[in-house]
């Protein structure tokens, strides 16, 4: 081992570059999350307020909406964290954006199927008719998939690799 010396052991800290896809994916990350947790607390208690007009819904019902909603939050507030970390180009934040992606894609994938299930047993009736519902509803988890999507295929990318392992992540 090696002394090399006061002047030459007082290296500062290499500046990172960090590339724009981890910039642009983290604010994505924030507005996504932030996005949807107003929406999902609007048409929760739209629902649960909806639900109690029928006397046949019942408490157990209410009951699951809230709990789905809890668990819903708790992905949107992991996907405000993540996006954070990255933007902050923290060095747990790719390995979570992995994480978060490919569960938020299998979950949404399985969400479709069942709802398709759903739809076309008819086990609920929309009132404007299946195959509009339906369409209406593919068209909002496809949306839902793009940003999973987008940080599974960027967070692969040779850039962003280069850019976690210069900080140790």
């Amino acid at each position: 081992m090696t002394d090399l010396g006061p002047e030459q052991s007082q290296v500062p800290p290499q500046n990172i570059k960090s590339p724009t896809a981890i910039w642009v994916l983290g604010t994505l990350g924030i507005v996504h999350g932030l996005f949807h947790l107003f929406r999902m607390s609007r048409t929760t208690y739209n629902t649960v307020i909806e639900m109690q007009k029928y006397p046949e819904t019942t408490r157990w019902a209410i009951i699951f909406v809230l709990i789905s909603t809890a668990f819903a939050a708790c992905f949107w507030i992991w996907q405000i964290i993540v996006g954070w970390g990255l933007f902050k180009m923290k060095k747990w934040s790719r390995r979570w954006a992995l994480i978060y992606a490919w569960i938020q894609l299998v979950l949404n994938i399985a969400i479709t199927f069942y709802s398709t299930i759903i739809i076309f047993t008819g086990l609920i009736n929309p009132p404007q008719g299946r195959w509009p519902f339906w369409f209406i509803y593919m068209q909002m988890m496809l949306m839902a998939l793009i940003y999973p999507i987008l940080l599974l295929i960027f967070m692969q990318t040779k850039k962003v690799k280069q850019a976690f392992s210069a900080i140790g992540g």
